[in-house]
């Protein structure tokens, strides 16, 4: 089965992306005043010395842990961002959904977290701009990994499609939208 131009993307409702969150930086005054705070009061104590040095030492390596994680945290807002502004909307012919365990109830809803392989191919962008032609493979697999419900689950047939959105460089981070039959009929949205 191929892919049909006329299907429309299920475009879903704008998710907003965080940005650098301010809370790190709070965080890490908060850590450094706290060092400095105790520093003070352990010199203030007679505390001299290797004793200081040690834990001056300590105190420094744990800001410089808080600080590789924030980095870690910006790259990762950064990619979801670029997946948003530039992701290529692909329609992915489900090759296999596999239950990836964990499970979360939200208001009196229950889903699932699946990992779900797909071939990609490039769909329409309901923008209009499109780096590929509609209908060419854009990847052999693609791993999207998804909290879905117990209705969304059961539309993971093998040889019908879903609709997600895929990082122009970065493969391993995407967005799923929606499932469409084989037929092209939009069935969920995400």
């Amino acid at each position: 089965m191929g892919i049909d131009p006329s299907w429309t993307y299920p475009e879903p409702p704008k998710r907003p992306v965080r940005k650098d969150d301010p809370v790190i930086g709070v965080a890490l005054g908060i850590l450094l005043g706290v060092v400095m705070l105790f520093w003070g009061i352990a010199f203030a104590m007679g505390h001299r010395g290797f004793d200081m040095w040690l834990f001056l030492f300590i105190a420094l390596a744990m800001l410089a842990g808080v600080i590789y994680g924030s980095r870690a945290d910006r790259e990762l807002a950064m990619k979801k961002a670029e997946l948003v502004a530039k992701g290529v909307h692909c329609w992915g012919r489900i090759l296999g959904v596999a239950p990836k365990g964990g499970s979360a109830s939200m208001n009196g809803r229950h889903a699932s977290t699946v990992r779900i392989t797909v071939e990609a191919f490039a769909a329409p962008a309901p923008t209009g701009v499109q780096p590929h032609a509609v209908g060419t493979r854009v990847a052999d697999k693609v791993d999207i990994e998804a909290e879905v419900s117990q209705l969304q689950f059961a539309l993971m047939i093998p040889g019908h499609f879903c609709a997600f959105l895929l990082h122009p460089t970065d493969h391993r981070h995407t967005r799923l939208d929606g499932f469409v039959t084989a037929q092209g009929l939009v069935v969920a949205k995400i």
